[in-house]
Formats: C-alpha cells, sequence, structure tokens
C-alpha cells in the first residue's frame, strides 16, 4: 500500500490468485487506489495442468473482482508458462487457456515468455517463437527481454500482421537501414574483386589499370561507409 500511495501514475499490483484470502487482501487495495491488477491463474491446489482448469481460476479471480467494481479491464490474467524442459505438453495448455480468457473474460493477458525455454539450449530461439504463438493467441503484455533482438524481430514483424503497425512504418524504419547495409556490403566487395583481377590482367594498359584502381579505392570507401552504418545501426540497438 505505501508503494501504492507514493506512485506518480496508476500502477499495477503483482499479484492476485485464485486464493480467497489473497484476494481478500488485495482487491481492497485495487478498489481503493484505482489501480490495476495481475491475476495468476493458480490457488491452493497450485498450478493446473489444463487449459479449462486455468481459465476456470481466472474466471473466479474476474468475479470476485467484480464485487470490488473491479472491471476485466482493469485485470491482466498471467496464465503462468511452464518451461518446456520438463513440462513440454504445457505450452499448447497455456496458449488454450490464455485464448480462453480473452474470448470469454474480457481482460488483458500477461505471460513470462522466456520461462518457456528455461534449461533448454538456444534459448532465444525457442522463446521467439514461443512469442509469436502466444502474440497468435491473444498476449497483451509480454514478460521479456526487450534488448534481445530475437524477441524484439518477432514484435515488430507480428505488428505488421496484426496490423498495429499501420503502413509498416515502424518495421521499415527498424529494417530498411539493414536491408541498405546489406546492398552496400555485397556492391562494395564486388567492386574491390573486379578491380583486383583487372589490375592484376598482364594485358591491361596503364589507362585501364588507372581506372581500375580508382574503382577499387572508391570500392574500398563504399565498404567503409557500409561499416560506418553498420556500426551506427548497432549503436543504436537496431
Amino acid at each position: 500500500e505505501a508503494a501504492v500511495r507514493r506512485y506518480a501514475g496508476k500502477p499495477i499490483i503483482n499479484s492476485v490468485n485464485g486464493k480467497q484470502q489473497i484476494m481478500d487482501e488485495i482487491f481492497p487495495l485495487v478498489a481503493h487506489y484505482g489501480t490495476n491488477v495481475v491475476g495468476l491463474t493458480l490457488d491452493e491446489g497450485g498450478i493446473p495442468d489444463t487449459a479449462e482448469a486455468r481459465f476456470a481460476i481466472a474466471e473466479r479471480i474476474v468475479t470476485e473482482a467484480a464485487r470490488y467494481g473491479i472491471g476485466p479491464d482493469r485485470i491482466l490474467i498471467d496464465c503462468l508458462v511452464m518451461t518446456a524442459s520438463t513440462n513440454q505438453r504445457q505450452a499448447e495448455q497455456i496458449l488454450r487457456a490464455m485464448s480462453l480468457c480473452k474470448e470469454r473474460l474480457g481482460v488483458k493477458c500477461a505471460l513470462g515468455v522466456s520461462n518457456i525455454s528455461f534449461g533448454l539450449p538456444a534459448r532465444p530461439l525457442l522463446g521467439s517463437v514461443f512469442l509469436a504463438a502466444a502474440f497468435g493467441a491473444g498476449l497483451d503484455a509480454p514478460i521479456m527481454n526487450p534488448g534481445s533482438k530475437r524477441f524484439m524481430d518477432t514484435v515488430y514483424s507480428y505488428r505488421v500482421l496484426s496490423v498495429e503497425d499501420e503502413g509498416s512504418t515502424g518495421y521499415i524504419e527498424r529494417y530498411a537501414g539493414i536491408v541498405s547495409l546489406v546492398i552496400l556490403v555485397f556492391v562494395g566487395g564486388k567492386m574491390i574483386v573486379e578491380s583486383v583481377r583487372e589490375l592484376r590482367e598482364p594485358e591491361s594498359c596503364p589507362a585501364t589499370r588507372l581506372t581500375w584502381a580508382t574503382i577499387g579505392l572508391e570500392a574500398v570507401a563504399t565498404a567503409i561507409d557500409a561499416f560506418v552504418v553498420g556500426v551506427s545501426f548497432a549503436a543504436e540497438g537496431k
């Protein structure tokens, strides 16, 4: 409560769950201070194995919240990601549970996305694929590392497909420069190869060699430009 009083904006309280005692303690604060709240799909019996059981807990949380005047628009349900290394069949159940919550309860959904890959190699790869699947199931608020390029690639790509990024402006701004960089490197490299080949040609006259030497220098300059652009993009996190 002390933190909620001091927070300047609208805080999100993390969290309630299906345990009645916890809801009795937290929902009065949520109602009094007008905050949002995360609801975890677990109760006295722990975390259920099935999507339907997770949904039932979420429904209980939403119903109890309504008694305090807290609408579903202020609730983020977290269906609790389990690692695929020990709970492989849970991934599908988690996504289905989230879809049920979105369709039937009208809440927002959050997920700790990176938990899915705990204990497995190439974690960003598996995590990014799960993130894409979760977006398709209705995920609103992924809990993830925004510094992960692979995760952010998924976010920017999905925003185009879901029309959140109208005109693909954000996607183009992020990736068009990378395409230009690849073209610069390719053109510069090709020019260098051609110039070296001509300079080695014994029959070429001095003027021709001078021309190809100039082209070679231009190619090197192009390669340097490409390097500078690459460093710039790296510095900007692109």
